[in-house]
């Protein structure tokens, strides 16, 4: 990673839910994270991306997301993120997200990368 260059984070929904997301960063030595991505996604009917920039962020610097699914019960869910710099993908912070719903229909996926 280089730290004195933007990160992309790119995120891929599909799924037939209504999707609320929040992306954060936290730089070394910081005790809060910093939002720098939030939207709501409602298309069921085809997957979509959406795309942020952050930094330039210090290396041990963290990314944190938070994906929120509401729709009807027991139904699947996909979300592929992405880290990059200059278009290449960072070691390790590729990630494939998949479920179900609950009986209630919801959802959440919470965590985060570590760069």
């Amino acid at each position: 990673m280089d730290p004195n260059a933007p990160v992309q984070v790119n995120v891929q929904l599909d799924s037939p839910q209504v999707v609320v997301y929040r992306l954060w960063f936290q730089q070394p030595g910081e005790s809060g994270w910093t939002l720098f991505g939030n939207g709501t996604d409602e298309d069921a009917s085809a997957a979509s991306g959406h795309a942020f920039n952050v930094g330039p962020l210090a290396s041990g610097s963290k990314i944190g997301y938070q994906f929120i699914f509401s729709g009807n019960p027991i139904t699947g869910f996909r979300i592929e993120m992405v880290v990059s710099q200059g278009g290449v993908a960072l070691p390790g912070a590729s990630m494939t997200l998949e479920g179900t719903t609950d009986d209630s229909g919801v959802a959440v996926r919470q965590g985060q990368v570590d760069l």
